[in-house]
């Protein structure tokens, strides 16, 4: 990630008062969530993916 970015975000960051920077960290904890998801769902769309780990245990 760059650091421009990430510098530009603080700067807003700062400027904002406590009641929206929970509506910001809020949103970011979606959007967290939702990249694991999405994430999640290209590993299951990848066929026999939940099959391969566990042939591995016990085996």
């Amino acid at each position: 990630m760059s650091n421009d970015i990430l510098q530009e975000a603080d700067q807003h960051l700062r400027r904002l008062y406590s009641e929206k920077l929970w509506v910001v960290s809020n949103f970011m904890v979606y959007l967290e969530e939702k990249e694991e998801e999405d994430s999640t769902a290209l590993l299951l769309k990848i066929p026999g993916f939940e099959q391969k780990p566990r042939e591995g245990v016990g085996g």
